[in-house]
């Protein structure tokens, strides 16, 4: 698992930050962050928003700073996908390849 985001990936971010920042402060609102994540292949529920705002919102101010964010897609990206580690652990029981476990 990789431990930090790419040169390439923290300019992806900055320049989706700024696209989705549509008043200019510098942060990102609940509905721009909904967005922004949806852009990302994210989809949350209001609520879902509310909370991960709440939960990564270091200075309590009720948005995302840019900082706040690369926290919030640094999990997100470097967190490995569940359903992929599932895949690849089946397949080292899979060992004909056929989707089926081998039998002892």
């Amino acid at each position: 698992m990789k431990n930090e985001l790419t040169h390439e990936q923290m300019m992806e971010l900055e320049e989706a930050f700024e696209l989705f920042d549509k008043d200019g402060d510098a942060t990102i609102s609940t509905g721009e962050m909904k967005n922004l994540l949806r852009c990302f292949g994210q989809k949350h529920s209001d609520d879902e928003i509310k909370r991960i705002i709440e939960e990564n919102d270091d200075d309590n101010s009720g948005s995302i700073s840019f900082p706040e964010f690369i926290g919030i897609m640094s999990k997100i990206i470097l967190e490995p996908d569940i359903d992929e580690e599932v895949t690849e652990a089946y397949k080292v029981f899979d060992r004909t390849g056929d989707g089926i476990k081998a039998e002892d």
